[in-house]
Formats: structure tokens, C-alpha cells, sequence
């Protein structure tokens, strides 16, 4: 529901960013979501990049290096 209500809602006002992931996706809840959020934090990175992007965020997670909004801002500082 959530995904087919308000999130297109929010979209059009064109100041959000959404994605969405199942934690319970691989062995890794942790690389579930740093795979979802790959795409949204550096959209360009593609093949190894991106794989090696996914590694270091979900290390950065796991071991609560940074928040998660702290690492938003890092990869986009506009």
C-alpha cells in the first residue's frame, strides 16, 4: 500500500528519494540495504564500483560508523 499510495504522491513533489529492499534478502541484512541504497547515494557507479560502494556502506552500517543520514550527505553534498 505504502508503495503504491504515497510514495508515487511524494515523487511528484520531486524532494524525496525512495527504495526498498527485504532485509531478509541474502545472508546479510545489512548488505540488503546497502545494495538498495547504492543506487540512490551514487547513481552513476556501475560493475565493481558498485560492488565495492555496497561492501563499504554495509560495513559502515554493521559496525554503526556513521547514520545513515550521515552518509547520504557524504555521498551527495548538494
Amino acid at each position: 500500500m505504502f508503495l503504491a499510495g504515497l510514495v508515487p504522491k511524494l515523487q511528484q513533489a520531486g524532494h524525496w528519494k525512495f527504495t526498498h529492499f527485504r532485509p531478509g534478502e541474502g545472508e546479510d541484512p545489512f548488505h540488503s540495504l546497502a545494495l538498495a541504497l547504492v543506487p540512490l547515494f551514487m547513481p552513476k557507479v556501475v560493475g565493481d564500483e558498485k560492488f565495492k560502494e555496497t561492501s563499504k556502506i554495509a560495513k559502515y552500517l554493521y559496525n554503526e560508523d556513521y547514520p545513515l543520514s550521515l552518509l547520504y550527505f557524504y555521498r551527495n553534498p548538494t
